[in-house]
């Protein structure tokens, strides 16, 4: 039932990623990085940017813009990239987004970051990937509406490039949504700390439906994390494997005074325990914490043996 609640989301982003255009949205801008091609239609000459960044400085203040965004498109994110972004831009990629030749984002430097200050900003399938040695944080969400939709991710692709942070809901970041995503790390020497960080007390946040896996760089911290006292938190029917040797956490949560629900998940940690004490969601102390705990599924990496419904946590 919990991934049901991002389903209309989710229909909203498969509609889009053929190009299909609902009632009430206004193409803005179609983007390719190695420019027009023959077979583009007028359509797509008429309103055709080679970056995002160029596109999105056309975008005016009206609501519910879209920016396609076209296979073979490769574009670096340096530190600029949504500075310009007015309120209500969906910037969707056409195409599958786990694919060499899908829409992508690479982040060029340690610095660099997408910093989304504007309202409402939605991205959907889009590949995003690591291009530098210990990226900061990758995406920094300050205002409303923020909303993370079937996109790929990849927080360590080589020895020499990962995310130490990925996505860190920021103070004014409430009502966001992350719902169909992949988030992996393929290369176990360099990989994201944490994908998915409340990082302050946001409000109404949703992580839901999501796939994360792949060595992390801690065995304490989860790829997704509560650091903050976020309230009416929804973190509902994620598959979240935490591959790390010794992991105890896939979804952690610092002793603040967070609410909500945390629900209906998948984890997996490697403690290797003979008895199950890694509970798959673990908590920094539980003094704070006023998030309600239900049916969480967990696996501690122990071979040969089944996960447990886990309504303890490990503290």
């Amino acid at each position: 039932m919990s991934t049901d609640l991002s389903e209309k989301y989710l229909r909203f982003a498969h509609g889009l990623e053929n190009g299909s255009t609902p009632p009430g949205y206004t193409v803005k801008a179609y983007v390719r990085s190695t420019g027009l091609r023959a077979t583009d239609s007028s359509t797509i000459s008429a309103l055709f940017y080679t970056s995002i960044l160029t596109a999105l400085a056309a975008c005016t203040s009206e609501t519910n813009q879209i920016i396609y965004v076209l296979p073979g498109h490769v574009e670096a994110v340096g530190t600029a990239l949504f500075t310009s972004a007015p309120t209500g831009v969906t910037i969707c990629g056409i195409g599958l987004p786990d694919t060499d030749g899908a829409p992508t984002l690479q982040w060029a430097a340690t610095s660099s970051n997408i910093a989304v200050a504007a309202k409402n900003t939605t991205i959907i399938n889009l590949r995003m990937i690591a291009g530098a040695n210990d990226i900061t944080e990758a995406i920094t969400v300050t205002a409303a509406g923020f909303k993370l939709l079937n996109c790929h991710v990849d927080g360590g692709v080589t020895s020499a490039a990962d995310f130490i942070s990925f996505l860190n809901f920021s103070t004014g970041a409430n009502d966001g949504l992350v719902a169909g995503c992949t988030m992996r790390a393929t290369v176990a020497a360099n990989a994201a700390a944490t994908y998915i960080k409340p990082g302050a007390a946001v409000d109404n946040l949703r992580i839901i439906g999501n796939r994360l896996f792949g060595l992390s760089s801690s065995t304490t911290i989860g790829p997704i994390h509560v650091a903050a006292a976020a309230t009416n938190l929804l973190i509902a029917g994620n598959l979240v494997d935490a591959q790390t040797a010794a992991s105890i956490g896939a979804i952690t949560f610092t002793d603040v005074a967070a609410t909500g629900f945390c629900c209906d998940n998948y984890t997996g940690s490697l403690a290797n325990a003979v008895t199950i004490t890694s509970q798959g969601v673990t908590t920094a102390g539980s003094t704070n914490i006023l998030v309600h705990f239900q049916q969480n599924y967990c696996s501690d990496g122990l071979k040969a043996t089944s996960g447990v419904v886990a309504p303890l946590l490990t503290t």
